[in-house]
């Protein structure tokens, strides 16, 4: 501990008088990106900037980070637009001024300083055309913003808006400590601390399809590219280890303003040796090495494991898919039990007109069988006295659902979860837990507590029947996404069919399989034979959706999708790493 805090003071020192001599900084930056229906987006940058030498600030642009991306209607608030920029011309003579510079690697948008000082305005508008792509299974934006980061920048605020509303948008944010979030039809992302070079600014947002007008196409599916962002971000690493993270480190993370780099130099250092320390302990391995490794292979065959919410842990680490998956599911295995059924009515419009019923059979001899009210249940779990399964906790919130004559409507769905979105709180956070003690006592994980620079830290290691279990999924991913097709046109039974679709379901695949399906259904060869695993399938997703938006309408962080909502795209915190395969990320600074 006492070397620890020697090597922290004179990084410390050394950092902090790296920050003394930067001259010109980025005091507090607002970017405002709005994205046009056609899928081109407006981008307006608010600064205040302390400027004490050059003569120009500048925007870079290079042609390979482009795509098929350009820039249109530059301008500064209050500057006169020049058609040739001069770089040698002096501080007056470009006082006012801006201009696009077209170089060997691209274009540079430029303006005049001005005079020096500690509170220069700067308001700098853009355009980038053809920023939303059309990708397999929807819609993309994926883009490093970084126009700047040669400058430190103290507070950096970024502001998402758009045409369409965001209705069933996922978002991430890659390359500095913060918070991003969706309020009310605006995604905010704010940094915690001082971003400067080395840091990006990448956001990625997927969209359902025909969400926008544009006519950009690319080559990968969404699933490949929010794998290829996510791999090695902090959404990998950084949340899944935060029980091992201090509670001065956490604290520290809190903190803004110039202390910021200080404060992320210290985080770096113990977060890096965290890491080797768990990596030479066994630790889990990151879902990026475990997906790299598995690349390669198919299994055609789901994993023997009865017990989905028990396996979860695995299922998130590889997939970022959690609660809401596992409910469909669940709704799947209760209807081939024969415990409920579900008709779907379905609308004329869009799949949000369908209407859903759920019908629980035999309800008063469940209602009886499962007495114990969601709030008893709630209060077990806290105490740490639930001792049953994780299906039957989620059994007896359906059950509570109905009403006394054990039918639940759509309407009642989400008055419901929007009622009790604390109690399903209770129960989403219970997950992770129920998960890793399930992998224990079956053979499949070893947890053990170690200590690294004073500090607990606690390494999850996966038995040799756990590595062959988390092969096994990844592998049996990787046949469900290449052979989607294949998978229902092969010669099945009925069990057959429907196990994978459990399992497609709970790996993230229920949105694809439930397009191929809806496609079957409207196609006169394929209606007769795949009509009733439509509806199937369909008809739980239906009611999967109408209780996640009672969650949202309730204040629950991105509704049931995962206890580290951030991962599975509904906001949360950002950190460093990640987001490979964006556009942009010119930088941009002052000279």
């Amino acid at each position: 501990m006492k070397k620890y805090s020697i090597i922290a003071v004179l990084f410390i020192s050394s950092m902090f008088l790296t920050t003394q001599v930067s001259a010109n900084v980025i005091k507090e930056m607002v970017m405002k990106v709005h994205i046009n229906e056609d899928g081109s987006v407006d981008i307006t940058e608010e600064r205040l900037q302390n400027m004490d030498e050059g003569t120009e600030n500048y925007m870079i642009f290079n042609n390979r980070d482009m795509g098929e991306v350009e820039i249109t209607n530059f301008s500064v608030d209050g500057y006169e637009a020049v058609e040739d920029w001069d770089s040698d011309a002096s501080l007056e003579e470009k006082a006012g001024k801006y201009g696009i510079l077209d170089t060997s690697s691209g274009q540079e948008l430029v303006f005049g300083i001005g005079e020096y000082g500690s509170d220069n305005e700067y308001t700098v508008h853009y355009t980038l055309e053809n920023m939303v792509r059309n990708i397999d299974g929807g819609q993309s934006l994926f883009w490093n913003f970084d126009t700047f980061l040669s400058l430190p920048t103290g507070e950096f605020t970024m502001e998402i808006t758009s045409d369409v509303p965001f209705e069933d948008v996922n978002y991430w944010g890659f390359g500095f400590i913060g918070d991003i979030e969706l309020i009310d039809d605006t995604i905010y992302w704010d940094s915690s601390n001082m971003v400067r070079e080395g840091n990006d600014v990448i956001v990625l947002l997927h969209f359902p399809e025909g969400t926008y007008t544009t006519s950009v196409e690319d080559d990968i599916s969404i699933d490949e590219e929010r794998e290829q962002a996510l791999d090695g971000s902090i959404y990998e690493e950084y949340l899944e280890d935060q029980d091992s993270m201090p509670t001065w480190a956490i604290w520290l993370l809190s903190i803004g303003g110039g202390l910021g780099v200080i404060l992320v130099g210290i985080i770096t250092y113990f977060s890096v040796g965290v890491a080797r320390y768990k990596k030479e302990k066994g630790h889990i391995e990151s879902r990026g090495t475990i997906v790299s490794r598995n690349k390669d292979y198919e299994e055609e065959q789901a994993p023997d494991v009865e017990d989905y919410a028990g396996i979860i842990y695995f299922v998130k680490h590889l997939t970022y898919e959690a609660f809401d998956g596992l409910f469909q599911v669940y709704l799947m295995k209760w209807n081939d039990e024969g415990r409920l059924s579900i008709e779907l009515e379905e609308g004329e419009g869009w799949f949000s007109t369908d209407e859903t019923t759920v019908t629980i059979h035999d309800y008063e001899a469940a209602v009886e069988a499962y007495s114990t009210s969601i709030e008893q249940i709630g209060k077990a779990i806290k105490a740490k006295q639930y001792n049953g399964s994780y299906e039957a906790l989620m059994w007896r919130f359906l059950i509570e659902m109905a009403d006394s004559n054990g039918k639940i409507d759509n309407k009642t769905l989400r008055e419901f979860s929007k009622k009790n979105a604390k109690q399903f709180e209770i129960l989403v956070d219970y997950l992770n837990e129920y998960s890793i003690e399930y992998l224990e006592k079956n053979g499949y994980l070893e947890q053990e507590k170690g200590k690294k620079y004073g500090f607990p830290v606690l390494i999850t290691r996966p038995t040799e029947a756990g590595e062959a279990l988390l092969n096994h999924i990844a592998q049996y991913k990787n046949y469900l996404n290449k052979r989607d097709e294949e998978v229902l046109n092969n010669p099945f039974d009925e069990s057959e069919l429907k196990d994978h679709l459990k399992w497609a379901t709970l790996l993230g695949d229920s949105t694809k399989y439930n397009k191929i399906l809806e496609t079957y259904n409207k196609e006169d060869e394929y209606r007769q034979t795949y009509y009733n695993y439509y509806l199937y399938h369909h008809a739980t997703l239906h009611t999967r959706n109408q209780i996640t938006t009672g969650l949202g309408e309730g204040g629950m962080s991105s509704a049931m999708s995962s206890a580290v909502s951030a991962a599975s795209g509904g906001g949360g915190v950002t950190g460093g790493g990640g987001g490979g395969g964006a556009g942009g990320g010119g930088g941009g600074g002052a000279r």
